[in-house]
C-alpha cells in the first residue's frame, strides 16, 4: 500500500529502527532508511519483522520502480529484488517466501527427503552421499568440477560475504563466483550464527535476488 493509506510510519521492522528521509534505501548497521515520497509502496511482512519497499527515485532522475526486501531476519537486512516477484504477493505472504526460495533447494527436499540449513540468503541440502560417492556421480555426467579444501581462508560461496571454512568441496563450473558448489565444513557469514555442515550438502541461493553477489 502507498504511504498516505498507512496510519503511521514504521519506525521498527524488528530489531531494526526504520528512518524516512529521501533517496533509494539503504541501511547502515541496524538503521533502514527508506523513501518517504508519494509513488513509495509499503508491504510489511512476518507481522511487521520484515517488509517489501517498492520505490523509485522520481520522474526526474529515475521513476523505474526497485523492489527492497528488508527487516530483521537473525539480525537487520535490506537487499534488492527484481521487481517482478512482487506478483507473488497475489498468493498472500507466503506465495513471496515460496517465490524466493530455490528451486533447486525444493527438489533436492523432496527428493532426498533432507530439509535444507539456511543462512540469510543461502540454502544448503543434505546429500545422502558419502564424498566417494559424490565424486563418482559427477564424473558420470561432467568433467567440469573440481575438489578442493576449505581451509582457514574459505571458500566465498557464490562470491557473497558466506564462506565455508575448514572443510572440502566441489566447484561445478569454471567462474568460482556463479558454480554450483557442493561441499561441508563451518558455514560463516557477518550477521548470522555459525551453521556447521557435516556431509555433502548442495548450495543454492535465494531466488529474484537483484544483485546475488551483494546479498546478505
Amino acid at each position: 500500500m502507498r504511504l498516505f493509506e498507512l496510519e503511521q510510519l514504521p519506525a521498527k521492522a524488528g530489531v531494526a529502527t526504520i528512518t524516512w528521509g529521501k533517496g533509494l534505501p539503504r541501511r547502515e548497521e541496524a538503521e533502514i532508511t527508506l523513501p518517504e515520497a508519494e509513488e513509495t509502496q509499503f508491504f510489511p511482512l512476518q507481522k511487521g519483522a520484515q517488509f517489501l519497499v517498492v520505490a523509485s527515485r522520481g520522474p526526474n532522475y529515475d521513476a523505474r520502480e526497485r523492489l527492497y526486501f528488508g527487516g530483521t531476519d537473525e539480525r537487520p537486512f535490506l537487499v534488492e529484488m527484481n521487481p517482478q516477484v512482487l506478483t507473488s504477493l497475489k498468493k498472500g505472504e507466503a506465495g513471496f517466501y515460496d517465490a524466493i526460495r530455490p528451486e533447486g533447494a525444493q527438489f533436492a527436499e523432496k527428493k532426498f527427503g533432507t530439509k535444507a540449513v539456511r543462512q540469510g540468503d543461502w540454502f544448503a541440502v543434505p546429500l545422502p552421499f558419502k564424498w566417494n560417492s559424490v565424486h563418482g556421480l559427477l564424473g558420470l555426467f561432467t568433467d567440469d568440477h573440481k575438489a578442493t579444501s576449505a581451509g582457514e581462508k574459505g571458500i566465498r560461496i557464490g562470491g557473497t560475504r558466506h564462506q565455508l571454512i575448514d572443510g572440502q568441496a566441489i566447484l561445478l563450473g569454471h567462474n568460482p563466483l556463479r558454480c554450483m558448489i557442493i561441499g561441508e565444513g563451518l558455514l560463516r557469514a557477518p550477521d548470522h550464527a555459525d551453521k556447521v555442515l557435516k556431509g555433502p550438502h548442495a548450495f543454492f541461493q535465494t531466488q529474484h535476488l537483484k544483485e546475488p553477489e551483494k546479498a546478505d
